[in-house]
């Protein structure tokens, strides 16, 4: 084999290269691949980076193109849209964070990036409302049931998207398609002041904490009669965990004087049971107590013989004789 490579190498070169011959440019071909590898890789990330600035460029059309070019990526359009979703909702001349931040969430929500579940929760807390709005449809489109507790605050939530629908919109639209249509509806029956004992196990069931911050934030609107209402539904519903809000904001002076006369009835009326002893633990005091017996562990060998029925009749038959010839003599 060693004496055909000879013969192959003489009469294509004409000589036989020394091994370091053979090392050099083996090592020579090995550090070249390397570094067009490299220059490659680096022109790849200028190039999304361009791609990913252009999606807040204040021009619409550069903002749509370098949308359409990341998300015919697929799955490797995923990252970088969390990486622009993790930059800080700034407004500058060049980068325009917020509609930057829309479209990320919209191409997660294209794509179903279950892996980015999380941040799509994050988006819920979203400082501008367009972007907690198209979070809400993203987490929808990607179909997990898990996202509910993380949905039900926001229907509170009224901010307005556009003239014509609230975030609170969106949010109710996907619980009810995760099936929670029921809660939604006992949610608006409580807002609009009509509560039954329907709606106030609905509300006060599983999901009562993530119910409690959707009143806390109809509270904090801006609207006067939403945050009335909601102040009247937490104290119908009896839940004592927003006492302390409420009474901060019956307090503040920066609330309009009904706001904060709702916020004094409604502290008015969970005061009593906010301060009820708790019921006290099963554990660990009852889980040390001795377990009953049952009933093959009662001995039974000094107990008296069960009497049949049989003797019970002939016993009463003799003590009436026995009584009967007594009264006669």
């Amino acid at each position: 084999m060693l004496s055909g490579l000879k013969n192959w190498l003489l009469v294509f070169h004409g000589d036989v290269p020394s091994p370091i011959e053979v090392a050099t440019t083996v090592f020579t071909s090995i550090l070249s691949a390397f570094f067009l590898a490299n220059l490659l890789y680096l022109l790849y990330l200028f190039f999304m980076r361009k791609l990913v600035c252009q999606l807040g460029s204040p021009k619409e059309g550069e903002r749509l193109e370098a949308f359409s070019q990341i998300v015919d990526m697929g799955e490797k359009a995923i990252p970088l849209f969390v990486q622009v979703l993790e930059t800080p909702p700034l407004l500058t001349r060049a980068w325009d964070a917020v509609e930057a931040h829309e479209l990320a969430v919209e191409g997660l929500g294209l794509l179903r990036a279950r892996q980015a579940i999380d941040v799509l929760c994050e988006a819920l807390e979203h400082p501008f409302s367009s972007v907690r709005a198209k979070a809400v449809w993203a987490l929808g489109e990607i179909g997990d049931p898990s996202v509910v507790p993380h949905l039900i605050p926001l229907l509170g939530d009224c901010e307005e998207v556009s003239d014509y629908d609230m975030v609170s919109d969106h949010a109710a639209t996907v619980l009810e398609k995760f099936g929670e249509g029921d809660l939604v509806h006992a949610f608006k029956k409580a807002l609009t002041g009509k509560l039954d004992e329907q709606a106030r196990k609905i509300l006060s069931g599983k999901y009562r904490p993530q119910v409690v911050k959707a009143f806390i934030k109809a509270l904090n609107s801006e609207l006067q009669s939403l945050a009335i209402s909601a102040a009247w539904a937490l104290g119908e519903l009896r839940f004592v965990e927003a006492l302390p809000v409420l009474e901060r904001k019956a307090r503040s002076l920066l609330s309009p004087e009904k706001v904060r006369l709702a916020c004094r009835e409604a502290a008015a009326k969970l005061r009593p049971f906010a301060y009820l002893p708790a019921i006290p633990s099963v554990s660990p005091e009852v889980a040390n107590l001795p377990r009953p017996a049952t009933v093959t562990e009662i001995p039974t060998e000094n107990l008296p013989r069960a009497v049949s029925s049989s003797e019970v009749s002939e016993s009463s038959i003799g003590d009436g004789l026995a009584k009967s010839d007594g009264e006669m003599r």
